[in-house]
């Protein structure tokens, strides 16, 4: 009987799925990453701005939401700028807030095996109301040192990355190339990091009311690796 007539089963280790490809000729196996394996983190960074003397300008709460809970990431931006009437022309304060989620998954399990495809798998959580997209995830970049901040280097890998979840609700993105290097030693594996959309934003002239922002929360990421062995 060839390996095309086979009866697929799937083997669950841990927080690893393994599931042998029934494809005539060259047996593939396909290995689903989530849970413990999957490190997660979010670098923030604030500015803010209000006019001086005469202005009094009353503190309130920060504009910038915390950070998410493991397994999630924030990324996006909010920028609020009001004024506060107390009779005096241009009275004005504003806040920005950036966020960068990093996800680095161990491909220990894989060392050294024959990567044929790998997918990128996460949910959205919760989007800012009045964002333009469901998804504020714009661009994925792997990156290249281990700091996880916002001055992280990293290598752009989608720049379009959908801004709607599928029918299933998760969005995919195929990264075979890194997954296939960091699998092979070529580089080491530091992860990925999404960004949010841009946005430069600075003191603005007169008193009008503005709050922008395109934020979201992503999490339940997963990595799907196709490989056969050497």
């Amino acid at each position: 009987m060839g390996i095309g007539n086979r009866l697929c089963r799937a083997l669950v280790v841990g927080v690893l799925v393994v599931s042998p490809a029934c494809v005539p000729g060259k047996p593939l196996k396909t290995v689903t990453i989530f849970g413990s394996p999957v490190t997660t983190q979010t670098a923030t960074g604030r500015a803010s701005d209000r006019a001086g003397f005469p202005c009094i300008v009353v503190v309130g709460p920060s504009d910038c939401a915390a950070a998410p809970p493991a397994g999630r990431v924030r990324v996006g931006f909010v920028y609020a700028y009001d004024c506060t009437d107390i009779g005096i022309k241009d009275c004005w304060r504003w806040q920005s807030c950036e966020a960068r989620g990093f996800v680095r998954f161990d491909l220990g399990a894989l060392k050294g095996k024959d990567v044929i495809s790998a997918t990128l798998r996460y949910a959205v959580l919760g989007t800012s109301p009045g964002a333009s997209r469901a998804s504020c995830g714009v661009s994925l970049f792997v990156a290249r040192s281990g700091s996880m901040s916002l001055a992280t280097p990293g290598e752009l890998t989608t720049g379009d990355l959908p801004d709607t979840p599928s029918v299933a609700g998760s969005i995919s993105v195929p990264v075979n190339g890194p997954v296939r290097d960091w699998v092979l030693g070529k580089g080491e594996n530091f992860g990925f990091f999404i960004d949010g959309p841009a946005f430069a934003h600075s003191r603005r002239d007169g008193c009008d009311a503005v709050n922008e922002g395109c934020d979201s929360i992503l999490g339940d990421f997963s990595l799907r690796v196709e490989y056969a062995d050497p």
